[in-house]
């Protein structure tokens, strides 16, 4: 264990990164180029959706236009109020497939030359029990739509696409939970793409806000901006308890590690109720 003390890395310490590349990105998507250089440590999910928002609005989304699908936590919503972009929320009508959707929400903003007006595609899910949520197919048929050169936005790019997968497994795969880098591994060089997935909520760990994220380049290097003028980054034992979390992961005692961790907390948050 690597000891760090004082102000960390706007993105997450080095060894934590380097952790979450190596035992867990790399892991799982090993035909992906994914190095610790476009992994970043967050406070949470929270935190991940609001540097997100903020580095379309600044870099990538000269439209303003943000396709939410229902179900949605209202804080999306709320986020992208905030950074005065435009939610278009959509649901499935009548049996429509996620994909559907999508396409009738671009052909529903389309410009008076026929290009797509909505710029960025962000997704509650997979993996985030807030409702239903695209199977294997579904999900690579919305990627599908948003390759299809029709539905590029004036400027000849693609859509962004981000997903918050809050609730993925870590430790174990599950087989109808996918995200888009297992459909696709180069996606991030196809179109800017961010990924989400919260510690916190997924194990339990520890009481803290962590959540690990990857990105494409340029949209990494906005959203880490953004993030150092909301933190100096997250706190020491976030970024210890990560990379310990990971590293447990490579070692296959992901199980022992989360039982010790949390036995800490539960003692330590006893303390506290008892004492206060």
């Amino acid at each position: 264990m690597v000891k760090a003390y004082g102000y960390q890395p706007t993105a997450g310490s080095e060894a934590a990164r380097e952790a979450t590349a190596k035992y867990y990105y790399q892991d799982k998507y090993p035909n992906a180029s994914i190095t610790k250089d476009n992994v970043a440590i967050s406070a949470g999910a929270t935190q991940f959706a609001r540097s997100f928002f903020n580095a379309i609005r600044n870099k990538v989304s000269p439209n303003g236009n943000v396709l939410l699908l229902k179900p949605f936590y209202p804080s999306h919503k709320d986020q992208i109020n905030n950074e005065q972009l435009t939610p278009v929320l959509e649901s499935r009508q009548d049996g429509e497939s996620y994909a559907q959707v999508v396409q009738r929400a671009i052909d529903a903003h389309r410009d008076v030359d026929g290009n797509n007006t909505i710029d960025t595609l962000f997704m509650s899910y997979p993996g985030n029990p807030v409702g239903d949520y695209p199977s294997k197919d579904e999900l690579q048929a919305i990627i599908d739509v948003l390759l299809d050169p029709k539905n590029r936005l004036a400027s000849g790019h693609p859509m962004v696409l981000a997903t918050e997968r809050i609730y993925d497994t870590i430790g174990t795969n599950v087989a109808d939970i996918v995200s888009p880098l297992d459909l696709d591994p180069q996606l991030m060089e196809k179109l800017p793409y961010a990924e989400c997935t919260s510690l916190s909520k997924s194990v339990s760990m520890a009481g803290e806000r962590a959540a690990i994220f990857v990105a494409s380049p340029a949209l990494y290097k906005q959203m880490v901006a953004t993030m150092g003028m909301d933190t100096n980054g997250v706190s020491v034992t976030t970024n210890l308890l990560v990379q310990a979390f990971m590293e447990a992961r490579g070692r296959g005692e992901l199980q022992e590690y989360e039982q010790k961790v949390n036995a800490i907390y539960q003692k330590n948050i006893g303390y506290l109720f008892d004492h206060a």
